[in-house]
């Protein structure tokens, strides 16, 4: 946006430049007017080298032209300003629009790929013979039927309850203490057995097998 700003501010000091060349200030009986415009009876001496004699002898073309002829260029140049400065502005809407979708659709894109890779991850923890379950602070976030039958429970009653409550009253210093420090990234067995709590009141024997997901 910056650059369409000076972009369309080079054109308008452009036309004021233009505008100070060909309106003269005269009055009424020959004086200084800011409203009149001023055509010359005989051609302007210049010099310099080539190409500025070029440019003076085009200004001083310009300058000889009836004032009806220099105001009729005059607002030409200023809708040509104008044109311009449109074109910028709305080409830079487009393309900053554009830009925009393209982001919007990656995104969308990426959240159907990332609900995608849930739902299959879901039918794979579904179908698994071995209780499974994912943990996030403290919490069981994902469990699948198997792990539930196993604690005697339904998966809904265990979702979203902290793993603290499946626990023998044995086992349960030993898990939370492995547990925090595999949070903090030390080195602790990955393969283990352990009790559960059923229900029921009963203990349930198995092995935990433990890693992070990144």
């Amino acid at each position: 946006m910056k650059k369409v700003l000076c972009i369309v501010g080079c054109f308008c000091l452009a036309a004021v430049l233009f505008a100070s060349v060909t309106v003269i200030p005269c009055t009424a009986d020959g004086g200084p007017d800011p409203w009149a415009i001023s055509s010359h009876s005989q051609p302007p001496q210049f010099s310099g080298d080539g190409k500025s004699l070029a440019w003076q002898a085009k200004i001083g073309a310009v300058m000889d032209l009836p004032s009806w002829a220099q105001i009729l260029l005059l607002v030409l140049v200023i809708v040509l300003v104008l044109g311009m400065a449109a074109f910028l502005i709305l080409r830079h809407a487009r393309l900053r629009f554009r830009r925009l979708s393209e982001e919007i659709t990656g995104r969308e894109h990426a959240t159907r790929a990332l609900r995608e890779f849930e739902e299959q991850f879901r039918t794979v923890v579904e179908r698994a013979r071995d209780g499974v379950c994912i943990i996030q602070d403290r919490l069981i976030k994902l469990a699948n039927r198997r792990l539930a039958e196993m604690l005697g429970r339904t998966v809904e009653e265990i979702t979203n309850t902290s793993f603290v409550h499946y626990i023998h009253p044995d086992e349960l210093p030993v898990i939370i203490d492995r547990y925090e420090r595999r949070m903090r990234g030390e080195d602790v067995p990955s393969l283990y057995e352990t009790k559960l709590l059923h229900s029921k009141g009963h203990t349930v024997y198995v092995e935990l097998s433990i890693g992070i997901a990144t």
